[in-house]
């Protein structure tokens, strides 16, 4: 509410009259006060005072007094109607985020890039009466998510530093491998002389593939949220950027499984289950982070980002094996179906709040 040109302003930040009243700041929330209920039990004491004012000379109409006068100046209907302003007026409370520790949980959805890799030499895994080799080739991954928790401290309103937990999975999608070879006394099937793809499509009699990236990772993150001063105090809606880094585990599972031979040829009981590759590693990570705060009060706030993570490149052991009917086939070797490291892409929902209530 606003009365030219007296000035009477009734909300969180200015009550200002051109009469010799104390200034607006007596009637301003104090640090300390939460919300607007004390403001107006402070602001409704005053009021028996403020009706006594001197007319202002040169709009009488629009002062105080005779606003009041029109309800009886120190009666009931005065307080209740002054009080009914504020409230409409009021918001709820300013924003003021109180600073030490916060704790919190989120959940995104993920995407990682294509893995590109080459054998070079191009890699020959021989076991008794199979062969399978190939010379490079891609991996896929599907969409799919994370989740994880976040203990952080806020400190000089700005500034947060936290400690995050994260675990990320996504299945692969299709794995294409170049010059791939398989031969099998066991299972006559066909030579691929050039590339081929194999999908990840269950319930099918081709030949296919399953199996999925687990990322697990620790990560220190430092923010520095993007405050704005509004009408009253900071926007509820701040943005804020951030970049973290730690240490990773993960692990890549890929199991390839025949095509569905005739059964006058092939013991359909038999598993079609005939390669696996598992590969884990342990390497640094790093992560930069962008997002928007929604503060429902100075204790607690949603979150949305969007983040891209990456691990330090590595080589490790990848654990190959081949399985038959009668025995169970393993080799390990250097070469690396699953690139050098692993890279995710995620949009994350979260929910934090303040271990200190007030």
């Amino acid at each position: 509410m606003t009365l030219q040109p007296g000035r009477l302003q009734l909300n969180a930040r200015s009550f200002d009259c051109k009469t010799p009243h104390p200034p607006c700041g007596h009637f301003l929330p104090m640090s300390g006060e939460k919300g607007s209920s004390e403001f107006i039990h402070r602001l409704l004491r005053r009021l028996p005072s403020m009706s006594e004012e001197k007319e202002n000379p040169k709009f009488p109409h629009l002062s105080l007094s005779h606003f009041l006068s029109r309800h009886e100046k120190k009666g009931i209907f005065s307080r209740f109607l002054c009080g009914t302003l504020l409230l409409v007026q009021i918001p709820a409370y300013a924003l003021n985020p109180v600073p030490g520790w916060y704790g919190g949980i989120f959940l995104g959805v993920s995407a990682t890039p294509n893995s590109e890799f080459t054998f070079s030499p191009p890699v020959t895994f021989v076991g008794p009466n199979a062969t399978i080799s190939a010379s490079s080739g891609s991996l896929s991954h599907s969409v799919l998510g994370n989740v994880g928790g976040e203990i952080g401290y806020r400190f000089c309103d700005r500034y947060r530093i936290e400690g995050e937990v994260m675990y990320n999975n996504n299945h692969f999608k299709q794995l294409t491998l170049n010059h791939f070879q398989l031969s099998s006394t066991y299972y006559p099937v066909p030579i691929y002389p050039s590339s081929v793809a194999f999908t990840s499509v269950e319930n099918t009699n081709d030949a296919h593939i399953q199996g999925d990236t687990n990322t697990g990772a620790f990560m220190m993150n430092f923010f520095y949220d993007l405050f704005t001063t509004g009408h009253d105090g900071y926007s509820t809606v701040v943005p804020f950027v951030g970049a973290g880094i730690g240490y990773s585990y993960v692990q890549n599972n890929l199991q390839f499984y025949r095509a569905a031979l005739d059964s006058s040829i092939v013991n359909p009981t038999l598993s079609r289950e005939v390669f696996t590759a598992v590969q884990t590693r342990t390497t640094y990570a790093g992560q930069v982070i962008a997002g928007l705060h929604y503060f429902m009060d100075d204790f607690a706030w949603f979150s949305l980002d969007v983040r891209y993570f990456r691990t330090g490149s590595s080589n490790p052991t990848t654990k190959y094996t081949y399985i038959t009917p009668d025995a169970v086939y393993t080799k390990n070797s250097s070469t690396n179906l699953f690139g050098n490291n692993t890279q995710l892409i995620s949009a994350n929902i979260s929910f934090n709040g303040a271990f200190d209530f007030g």
